[in-house]
């Protein structure tokens, strides 16, 4: 993922509180006695439709505010998709269940298409070529089938959205930011709802910056969960083609100190081991001291079998159930 569809998206929030501070400034001219004929024309007109001019600009925010979220949310699952190719560079490592989906979604796409050949939403869309996809020998994949193909992204919509991308409801729920905001957004979703279908509604404006902080805090951790997933992917290529698992793991200590057999490899401070937990979740941790007799080195290089101590984390406990994997390297460093 790139930073920089973050950035694009916190300056989408960025414009609308720019809004919400003109209207306000609009606002203070009223307060203000001034006497510029133009300036008392203003004022005339806006104190016969300042009623309205609130119930307007109550509606434009919030439906902007959604607008950011449904936009980006679909740029960054389509960018995600189109990332996997980039990073696996063959499929064998993209797993049934994605796969699957892809060919379901694809053909969904197809088939709407067909249905809806005069609807602007899909007029850039080519049908012959996402069924070429689905066929190539080589290795592309339809990001446009994953998006959403309608409003109303609630949280639980969201989470549906990502299933197919094998990020789970629990992956998702489990992010304290997400927990504390998925509420707010809800209600965000159900106001744009209400002014969708002409609903009445308050004549104030509300204070806005509550959906704009959760706006912002709630996107910023989906985007972060969409990008630890393409880290996985570069793990489990890194796994496949560039590490080997470490065979014999002699013991644990402290769930920080990894105790193993090194051979005919090389290791140094600030290399890295990739784990897998027993559930298959990938992660890298970097080698913060090296150990060889209880006599600290800085690298070690062997040809032969050697016993080596390497100490990874105090943030994550290593186990005896996990696989380890070391860079595979010439044992001169």
């Amino acid at each position: 993922m790139k930073i920089s569809s973050l950035e694009n998206f916190k300056k989408d929030i960025n414009n609308i509180e720019e809004y919400i501070k003109h209207i306000e400034f609009v606002n203070e001219i009223e307060e203000n006695n001034i006497e510029d004929e133009s300036i008392k024309q203003f004022l005339k007109h806006f104190d016969a439709f300042k009623r309205e001019k609130k119930r307007f600009e109550h509606r434009a925010v919030i439906i902007s505010l959604y607008g950011i979220l449904e936009n980006h949310i679909n740029l960054w699952v389509k960018e995600h998709i189109n990332n996997i190719p980039l990073i696996l560079k063959d499929d064998s490592l993209l797993s049934p269940k994605i796969k699957d989906f892809h060919f379901k979604l694809s053909i969904d796409l197809i088939t709407t298409i067909l249905k809806q050949k005069n609807n602007p939403k899909y007029e850039d869309m080519d049908k012959d070529k996402i069924l070429k996809k689905l066929n190539s020998d080589d290795f592309e994949l339809n990001s446009e089938a994953f998006i959403s193909s309608s409003g109303n992204l609630t949280h639980q919509k969201i989470v549906e959205l990502f299933a197919p991308l094998e990020i789970n409801k629990k992956k998702i729920n489990k992010n304290l930011v997400i927990k504390k905001r998925q509420s707010t957004i809800d209600t965000l979703i159900l106001l744009r709802n209400e002014i969708s279908h002409g609903t009445n509604i308050a004549e104030t404006l509300i204070d806005f910056s509550v959906y704009i902080n959760s706006l912002k805090d709630y996107g910023e951790a989906l985007f972060y969960i969409l990008q630890e997933k393409e880290d996985e992917y570069q793990i489990a290529y890194e796994i496949k083609y560039e590490f080997f698992k470490i065979e014999k793991v002699h013991n644990i200590i402290n769930n920080s100190i990894l105790l193993f057999e090194l051979k005919n490899n090389s290791i140094k401070i600030g290399d890295v081991i990739i784990i897998e937990s027993s559930n298959g979740d990938l992660y890298k941790k970097e080698i913060l001291s090296i150990e060889i007799d209880e006599v600290k080195i800085d690298k070690v290089e062997t040809e032969n079998r050697i016993d080596v101590g390497v100490d990874l984390t105090s943030d994550f406990n290593i186990k005896r159930n996990q696989n380890f994997y070391i860079k595979k390297r010439e044992y001169n460093i």
